[in-house]
């Protein structure tokens, strides 16, 4: 069979259409071309490679002649990768969940020439199931209602995108001089009020890990020796460390899971998360010292450096959670596989790890029904292992270490779920992040510092090529997104903290000026999504201020500016400012729901603790020092290499300074994290 225009495309999820019988195209002139010359709305379907439903939809619908028949008959159907095109998805997403009241993955939207949508929803069956209605159904009633009320349509798209636009370019509410405290404390208080006590994080189902919200109260630990936030992040991480939320058996963990009790996951991988938990795994380890965080952290990095880097290019953006067109067929264990394996350690193990005869989850049937089909997800949590001795459990876990390699060797050679190998710009500034952070923690220190250091010339390289950071890594057709400036700002300044290399920092102003070129309203406040070239071809434009799994781009950019203000140039820091103050009447009425804003506002609030490193310091430099300075606790420092030598106490390492006041020269290592102890003091619980 002859394949479609999405052969060539670079993405794998695009390619993985090209062989559906629908005729699609890849979002871009050609497409809204013809919708134009012909008078024929568009079908858009946006999805990404790790879904699950995507792949379902596709298999039911998109593989279906008899529906790709209607589809391009009637309709330029047009497919998008949400990962390249995450501008494209927030629009049409946003507009679903206004028409629908919920939203997610497939994305069906239907458009009229001029991009506006009319009609919406997620996955669809391909015939009616219940009260549920088809797509072959839909297919035919929107092409009905498109040859009856073209008109009336496309009036009343235009209407709905004028709303759609207000609600995703929200106004600044104007305000100055607001103090952070009360919003922090609104934002820690509903966090705990909110909190699941046995199961750790937060919400019902689905559960996503909170990526975000952990650092923050991280964050705020540090500052103000709040014991309940610190022990709502440790119970949590032990929580998910213990779940099926992750993978015992190869590291990482799985996008969320479907029920309150993190037991049964999507089993799709996202760098995004996979980095983002690593690093906050690193940050409490700092605080608690509990060498458990710290393995699980680096248990977490050695799968992204075995599953998802490229040395040539960084880290790849997911693992599916399909393999031989099954969900979750890599991860899951059968009893009697694991009897085989382990042998006479087998039934300790399986008590475990909640291994039972029957299987320990529900499967749905196509009724709706759960069944039992006799496969596992290893989960100490389920077995109820975390509700005795925590101490215990995690002595036993360590145990159970060699079995886990015997399961790992025997699941390699199970079939692989397929990776997505896109090199996400903003995805790898968080690993960048991350496994700068963990080279100043880990016995692998170096080797994580040059991968960071790596990753970073890559894509700068990129720039140095195109002129532009773009979305991803090698393809020039999309440019970069605020997010992919701002987060790869924050992953250069911390690869600045490790080395004390200003070539870092002159790259991350380089780029803050480009990016406050190519985004900023300079009619208002806030930065938008997509540059100002990108802005003019379509009919909604977003200034993204709302957290989610990734910080918003505003929320990051507020957080770069005052890093870099703090290191660099002032003026930055008037502008974080601006964007904290600005959007502070919004960002009030629900805070616990802006984590990465709470970040930036703690670290306004309080300010950097500024490290002066001597020349005694830098001959032992990075990882001695930073660690000694971690280890007081204090989430946000600002080092600076000292160029008068002629001007610095002989032999010591290192001064410290907050608030205008300074500690004595630090000549030991052990001294720094008294130092900065003493320094620090009482003095933030009374600001």
């Amino acid at each position: 069979m002859a394949k479609n225009r999405l052969a060539d495309e670079r993405s794998i999820y695009l390619r993985s259409h090209a062989d559906d019988p629908v005729e699609w195209y890849s979002w871009g002139p050609d497409a809204f071309n013809r919708a134009k010359e012909e008078g024929k709305p568009i079908f858009l379907s946006i999805g990404y490679s790790a879904c699950h439903w995507c792949h379902v939809m596709q298999k039911e619908c998109f593989k279906n002649p008899e529906i790709a028949e209607v589809l391009n008959r009637y309709f330029i159907p047009v497919k998008v990768d949400r990962e390249e095109h995450t501008d494209i998805d927030e629009i049409y997403m946003h507009a679903v969940v206004q028409m629908t009241g919920s939203g997610g993955w497939p994305l069906s939207v239907f458009l009229t020439k001029d991009l506006r949508p009319f009609f919406g929803g997620t996955y669809f069956p391909p015939y009616p199931i219940g009260q549920h209605p088809g797509f072959l159904d839909i297919l035919r009633y929107i092409q009905q209602l498109w040859t009856e009320k073209r008109e009336q349509i496309e009036k009343t798209s235009i209407n709905f995108t004028a709303l759609i636009q207000s609600h995703l370019t929200l106004p600044p509410i104007p305000s100055e001089g607001q103090d952070y405290k009360p919003l922090l404390d609104k934002a820690v208080y509903s966090l705990s009020h909110n909190f699941d006590k046995e199961n750790g994080g937060w919400g019902l189902e689905p559960k996503f890990p909170p990526n975000l919200v952990l650092p923050f109260l991280l964050c705020y630990t540090g500052i103000y020796h709040d014991a309940h936030t610190g022990e709502m992040v440790k119970r949590t991480l032990l929580n998910l460390a213990l779940s099926g939320l992750h993978d015992h058996v190869g590291g990482g963990f799985y996008r969320y899971c479907t029920d309150r009790i993190w037991h049964v996951p999507h089993f799709e991988k996202m760098l995004y998360d996979n980095v983002q938990l690593a690093n906050a795994y690193l940050q409490c380890y700092t605080q608690t010292q509990i060498p458990f965080f710290k393995f699980i952290a680096e248990n977490t990095l050695n799968y992204l450096l075995r599953e998802l880097y490229n040395e040539k290019e960084g880290f790849l953006a997911s693992q599916d959670a399909d393999s031989e067109h099954e969900e979750g067929k890599f991860y899951v264990w059968r009893y009697d596989d694991i009897k085989n394996i382990l042998g006479e350690d087998s039934d300790e193990f399986c008590k475990f790890f909640g291994i039972e005869t029957e299987g320990n989850w529900k499967e749905l049937l196509p009724t709706g029904k759960g069944v039992f089909t006799g496969k596992n997800i290893p989960d100490p949590k389920y077995a109820g292992m975390v509700y005795g001795d925590i101490n215990q459990c995690i002595k036993k876990y360590y145990e159970f270490i060699p079995h886990l390699k015997q399961l790992f060797s025997f699941r390699e050679n199970r079939e692989k779920p397929v990776k997505d190998n896109k090199c996400i710009t903003s995805w790898n500034a968080l690993a960048i992040s991350t496994f700068t952070k963990a080279s100043v923690l880990s016995p692998n220190g170096e080797k994580y510092q040059k991968i960071a250091i790596g990753t970073a010339d890559n894509f700068l390289n990129d720039y140095k090529t195109l002129g532009f950071l773009p979305h991803v890594l090698r393809n020039s057709k999309i440019e970069g997104f605020i997010e992919d400036y701002a987060l790869f700002i924050v992953a250069l300044l911390d690869l600045y903290e490790t080395t004390l290399n200003e070539y870092w920092i002159e790259k991350a102003v380089m780029l803050a000026e480009k990016m406050i070129h190519f985004f900023w309203d300079e009619e208002g406040t806030g930065f938008y999504r997509t540059s100002h070239r990108i802005r003019k071809q379509y009919p909604v434009s977003s200034k993204p201020i709302l957290d989610h799994q990734e910080p918003s781009g505003n929320a990051i950019s507020a957080f770069a500016m005052a890093k870099l203000g703090f290191l660099a140039n002032s003026e930055y820091l008037d502008l974080a400012e601006q964007l904290c103050q600005g959007y502070y009447g919004w960002i009030q009425r629900a805070p616990e729901a802006f984590p990465a804003w709470l970040n930036t506002m703690l670290l306004l609030k309080h300010r950097p603790i500024e490290c002066t490193i001597f020349s005694g310091g830098t001959a032992i430099f990075p990882f001695p020092v930073l660690l000694q300075i971690y280890n007081s606790k204090y989430p946000y420092f600002v080092l600076k290499r000292n160029r008068d030598l002629s001007n610095e106490p002989g032999g010591s390492i290192a001064l410290f300074c907050y608030n205008q006041t300074c500690s004595a020269p630090v000549y030991n290592l052990q001294d720094i994290t008294p130092a900065i102890v003493n320094l620090v003091g009482k003095n933030n619980k009374t600001q």
